[in-house]
C-alpha cells in the first residue's frame, strides 16, 4: 500500500465519521455521545435523544421501598404477561409497558390520579419501568415512582413473591 492509497483510505474514514455524527444528530432516536453506565445511578442507559429514564423517579433504597409495600403502596409491573406469570411483587398488577393502550381505560378508572404508584421491570438494564411511569404521568398521575432493582432485586432482598 503506498500513501496516496493510505490518504484515501483516512480520507474516506474521516468522511464516514461526520456522516455517521450528522445522521446521528438530526435523528429524533439518535444516541447521546455520553451514556449512563454508573449502577450506582439505577437503571443503565445509552441515552437516546428521547430517553424515558429518569432518575429522580427512582427509589433506590430497598429498606424505604419494603416500608412503602408495607404501607400499601401499589405495584405495577412493566414487564411481560409472560415474566409476570413466573413471578413478580406481591400485589403487584401488571401493566406491560408495550400494552399500555390497552389498559389505559382500566387505569382511569380503577386508580386515583393522587395514589403512590411504584413501577418496575427486570432490572437495571431495563427502562421499561420508566416508560411505564412516563406514561402514567402523561396521564396525570404525579406521585408516580420507579424501583429501577426491579423484580430481581426485590425477589433477592427475599421480600414477598407470587405467582
Amino acid at each position: 500500500m503506498n500513501i496516496k492509497d493510505l490518504k484515501y483510505f483516512c480520507l474516506i474514514g474521516i468522511i464516514s465519521l461526520i456522516t455517521a455524527f450528522i445522521v446521528n444528530y438530526m435523528s429524533p432516536v439518535g444516541i447521546a455521545l455520553i451514556g449512563e453506565w454508573d449502577i450506582k445511578n439505577g437503571v443503565i442507559s445509552a441515552n437516546p435523544k428521547n430517553s424515558t429514564v429518569n432518575h429522580k423517579r427512582e427509589i433506590t433504597d430497598n429498606k424505604e421501598l419494603k416500608k412503602l409495600f408495607d404501607l400499601g403502596v401499589l405495584f405495577m409491573d412493566a414487564r411481560t404477561n409472560e415474566d409476570y406469570s413466573k413471578g413478580h411483587i406481591k400485589g403487584a398488577i401488571s401493566i406491560p409497558v408495550n400494552k399500555f393502550e390497552d389498559n389505559v381505560e382500566m387505569i382511569w378508572t380503577k386508580f386515583k390520579k393522587d395514589q403512590r404508584i411504584i413501577t418496575y421491570c427486570s432490572g437495571i438494564y431495563c427502562e421499561d419501568s420508566h416508560m411505564l411511569a412516563k406514561n402514567l404521568e402523561e396521564l396525570g398521575y404525579k406521585r408516580v415512582s420507579v424501583f429501577p432493582g426491579g423484580f430481581p432485586e426485590w425477589k433477592k432482598e427475599g421480600f414477598p413473591v407470587e405467582k
